[in-house]
């Protein structure tokens, strides 16, 4: 199998093929008049043509289609016709067809050309197109195979029948022609004004496949060779209806288009290349274009999905759909990239076409193209006065009611309007019925005074529906805008106010002076999926009618829009909304016209979803809770609250106290003062006492605390908990704590931040912390979740305190002053983790021997002859000193530590060895910083031989910081050492 390499951006975006992005059409702007009209914008302004070949003849035909609401039916103009079998591009600037014949007609002339066509105004430019030799030299006699013809993204001029770039040509002294050589892999000469008809005659070859190789993707052990490079590939007999991976990728026919990337549409859809070929029984195939680590190219490919095995053309259009033509056939198809076909528009003809005897009952072989504009800041019909798809009016009331800061606009996707009779003359005049019917103004955040962007539903069930960038998800602070558009009206009505207790209602009075201001009003819904998974594509098996639900999901309905502004808190929502629910994952809007009475209906300025992103999404303290179990529902996954937590042998329970001993008989018994949450964890080893915990479930049931959190690309956030051990009777178990963040909705690639180790929360009657920091490498929902990860029923039972997920580092509220923070003394179970650079030597006669080991032993002398006897018991780390250059450390640990807190750190560190030799130089490193501790010798003597380190620091920063201990001093003697007692507090009053 081949194995490819990706670099940088998906670097397909070579062969910008069939769907050009054309950046210069003609604009029209706004004006103050009645005939005020818009161009589209992205993604429906664009131009599609189809190429029939017949009889030797190729007619060229302008398809016109509702790519707005994917209509059932297309209407074909006729341009031109050409000689010769065609195939046909668009030039990179949009304004030029590019017709590539074979020069074959019914007359038997055979003279293979290039026309240049501009369908706008007419003109026309062509050139004879021949095969050049291997040194470029033209061989005018020799004509060029041609299956698929395209521009790559660089402006290439590529030609499919063999891998190749058409190109210029030049005349040498001898009378010859030879291809021109270019300085940059960047081609202009292909612009319409620059070619030159009286003095360049003829358009050659040169060798594509590997300089389009270079600049995309590495591959392993090709060997094809430059004849194979050429035919291999293309073929016109494959009848092979079976795709292998593995094998050479094979063309027939078809077409070749390149989907819309991040680049041109502003979203971060990567960029693929697709071949819908008559191989393999007609497939769609993404084409892959590499280089072998032999130094040649290679092209291999992955299967999409199947289509008609007798397709002829493909275009890209819409949003990431692809429009197929089919020999035969009296319709076209639509398909989406994941293979559904959307539509298939029947064929119908102008008048003007059918008087020029051009229409046909079903297509033949041929070609298609199309043109489009991504207009990413809507400057088209706007002045040029839009920024991020916003038109602001700072100090407005309309900007100061309807602006929200990093706000995540929705796109339309399907416009579908009902329009029964005409706009009324006096209702907003300066902006006509065609632009209120261009769907891409709802595109376009219009926050001036009098908004002339937006989208008209038209009448009664005449609907849109619009996609937002990156999901939003349903939490607290998460909220969906739609804003409507009505001159001359209050820019807020209000319509859900809070209480005195912070909930949620809608205010009925509101609503009635809206309807009485003015008539217009739309059911709004979010699609909510099965699975959580929201669809890429628009497609008629989902979208359906409003009520309409299948096993994909279903719409839900979260309210009524009326005039301007409509704010809809999705988690009051979703408390009193049957099939939405805390947690869900939101990325499509329909609205629905309902019953407006004035002229063209609900109006759509835009549509948004919005975030307080900065705020604390975290539980925060626990004295304030009013619904106690439906707190437990949103965020304690699989846990039940209960008032008491030792009835009825169940685990996985909760409770709210300010005395663990209140609620549970083994508890601790200890006023907080104020509640906290107390955890009766579940576990999976004790089957005579009940638990969540379910075989196949673990990853959940040991999540307790799991919430949902939209993030802003580049901020900082810092997740946070205080947690107590609440079980004091010596038992052999320990609650073990883990704390995640998953970002894995609308990122490309999702992964997940944890600690570095499972938090061991050892015995004692103090708080420690749990922390976690996180910069957001793009915008998207965030799942982050507290986890009780050792699975036992003894002893795994906590206290959890002040939950914080914010942009804000965390302030410990439970910390006591001189608290402990990290302990390691090798006596017990409960030291914090270490790591050691050195080898742990076996507990036997001598282990520590040679240099380079340590034990953690009460005896070192029996692991060393010439190490000391302890006078007591007490376990210690023995070192036998490192000889190595590099110094390795001996002890590493990490404590967790908070800005502009103070921290001590102390640890006895003692000669073991009993030769009287040289003082020993420890380094002890507090986070990157070097503090030197010189140890005495003293021959190891056992009373005199310990001394104890001491620094006090004020940490520069929250996170985790490193602690290390190792020697200079790499001799062979006098560099053996023990270390004991490791012990690190915070707020020491004595630490200044």
């Amino acid at each position: 199998m081949y194995k490819l390499v990706k670099l940088g951006l998906l670097t397909l975006l070579l062969i910008g093929f069939a769907c050009q992005t054309k950046i210069n059409e003609q604009v029209v702007t706004p004006k103050n008049t009645t005939d005020q009209k818009s161009n589209i914008r992205m993604p429906f302004s664009q131009k599609v043509y189809l190429l029939n070949n017949k009889n030797g003849y190729s007619d060229l035909y302008e398809v016109k289609y509702d790519f707005q609401g994917l209509g059932s039916s297309t209407l074909l103009n006729h341009l031109k016709t050409f000689n010769g079998h065609s195939h046909m591009t668009v030039s990179p600037d949009g304004e030029t067809l590019v017709i590539v014949n074979n020069g074959k007609n019914k007359k038997g002339i055979n003279e293979g050309k290039i026309f240049f066509y501009q369908p706008e105004s007419g003109a026309e430019k062509s050139f004879k197109l021949r095969k050049a030799n291997g040194k470029g030299v033209v061989r005018t006699d020799k004509k060029v195979g041609i299956t698929q013809v395209d521009f790559d993204r660089k402006g290439r001029l590529f030609i499919a029948g063999g891998f190749y770039e058409v190109v210029p040509t030049r005349s040498l002294s001898n009378g010859k022609l030879k291809a021109v050589s270019f300085n940059s892999d960047i081609r202009e000469w292909w612009d319409f004004a620059s070619l030159q008809g009286s003095t360049m005659e003829y358009l050659t070859t040169k060798n594509y496949l590997r300089v389009a190789a270079n600049d995309m993707v590495i591959a392993e052990d090709e060997d094809d060779d430059d004849d194979q490079l050429t035919n291999d590939y293309f073929s016109n007999d494959q009848v092979s209806t079976s795709f292998n991976p593995n094998s050479k990728l094979k063309f027939k026919g078809g077409d070749i288009t390149f989907t819309q990337s991040s680049v041109e549409t502003g979203g971060f859809e990567e960029e693929h290349l697709i071949t819908f070929t008559r191989a393999y029984g007609g497939a769609a195939i993404k084409v892959k274009i590499g280089m072998g680590t032999n130094g040649k190219p290679k092209v291999n490919g992955e299967y999409l999905f199947n289509i008609d095995r007798k397709v002829t053309g493909a275009a890209l259009m819409g949003d990431n759909h692809v429009i197929v033509s089919t020999a035969g056939r009296n319709a076209f198809k639509i398909y989406s990239l994941d293979g559904d076909i959307i539509a298939s528009p029947s064929i119908t003809f102008t008048q003007e076409t059918i008087d020029k005897g051009k229409n046909f009952t079903k297509t033949s072989a041929g070609d298609m193209a199309c043109t489009q504009v991504f207009d990413l800041e809507g400057e088209s019909g706007t002045d040029g006065l839009v920024t991020d798809r916003v038109i602001r009016n700072p100090g407005g009331a309309n900007d100061d009611a309807w602006f929200h800061e990093y706000w995540n606009l929705a796109e339309m996707k399907l416009y579908r309007p009902n329009y029964s009779y005409d706009v009324t003359p006096d209702d907003m005049p300066d902006v006509s019925k065609d632009q209120r019917k261009n769907s891409a103004n709802a595109d376009i955040a219009d926050l001036r005074e009098r908004p002339k962007l937006f989208t008209s539903l038209g009448g009664n069930g005449g609907y849109a529906i619009m996609k937002f960038r990156a999901p939003t998800v349903v939490t607290n602070s998460t909220y969906i805008q739609v804003v409507e558009t009505t001159w001359g009206r209050s820019p807020d009505y209000e319509y859900y106010k809070k209480d005195n207790q912070g909930v949620y209602y809608e205010d009925n009075s509101a609503i009635q002076r809206a309807w009485n201001s003015y008539s217009e009003r739309a059911k709004v819904y979010v699609w909510v999926a099965s699975d959580g998974k929201q669809p890429r594509y628009i497609n008629d098996s989902w979208i359906g009618d409003t009520n309409s639900s299948s096993n994909m999901g279903q719409w839900i309905e979260i309210g009524t829009a009326r005039l301007t502004n409509n704010i809809f808190p999705l988690a009051h929502i979703a408390e009193n909304t049957n099939g939405l629910n805390y947690g869900d994952v939101i990325q499509w809007v329909k609205i629905v016209d309902h019953e407006s009475e004035e002229s063209d209906c609900f109006d759509i300025n835009f549509v948004s979803a919005f975030s307080n992103y900065c705020e604390d999404y975290g539980a925060g303290n626990f004295d304030n809770i009013v619904d106690k179990n439906a707190f437990v529902s949103r965020y304690l996954r699989g846990y039940n609250y209960a008032d008491r937590l030792d009835q009825h042998n169940e685990e996985g329970l909760v409770t709210f106290t300010n005395n663990p001993k209140s609620v549970h008989h083994s508890f601790m018994n200890k006023d907080f003062g104020d509640n906290v949450m107390v955890v009766n964890a579940a576990q999976n080893d004790n089957s005579n006492r009940n638990s969540h915990n379910q075989p196949g479930n673990a990853d959940d049931s040991r999540t307790f605390f799991k919430d949902y959190i939209p993030v802003l690309a580049g901020e900082t956030y810092y997740f946070s908990a205080e947690v107590l051990n609440v079980i004091q009777w010596g038992d052999l178990n320990d609650p073990l704590l883990d704390m995640y963040i998953d970002y894995n909705i609308g990122f490309n690639n999702a992964n997940r931040v944890s600690l570095d180790q499972p938090l061991n929360l050892v015995e004692g009657d103090y708080w420690q912390q749990m922390y976690l920091e996180f910069t957001a490498p793009a915008s998207g929902i965030v799942t982050i979740g507290i986890a009780e990860i050792s699975d036992k029923w003894l002893g795994n039972d906590f206290a959890i305190d002040n939950i914080s997920f914010s942009c804000t580092p965390p302030v410990w509220q439970r910390a006591s002053p001189c608290l402990e923070v990290l302990k390691i003394n090798f006596e017990d179970n409960n030291d914090a983790p270490f790591t050691s650079e050195y080898a742990l030597a076996s507990n036997t006669s001598n282990s520590l021997i040679p240099q380079g080991k340590y034990i953690i032993t009460d005896d070192p002398s029996f692991n060393h002859f010439y190490f000391t006897t302890f006078e007591n018991t007490s376990t210690a780390m023995i070192v036998n000193g490192s000889i190595s250059s590099s110094n390795p450390a001996a002890l590493s640990t990490n404590v967790m530590v908070e800005s502009g807190a103070r921290y001590t750190l102390s640890v006895d560190l003692g000669d073991i060895n009993i030769s009287n030799d040289s003082d020993i130089n420890l380094i002890v490193t507090i986070d990157g910083v070097d503090y030197p501790h010189l140890v005495p010798d003293v021959s190891g003597s056992a009373t005199n031989a310990w001394t104890t380190f001491e620094k006090c620091w004020t940490s520069n920063f929250t996170g985790s910081a490193t602690i290390s201990i190792r020697t200079d001093n790499n001799g062979a003697g006098g560099n053996d050492f023990g270390i004991d007692n490791l012990i690190v507090k915070k707020d020491c009053s004595d630490c200044q």
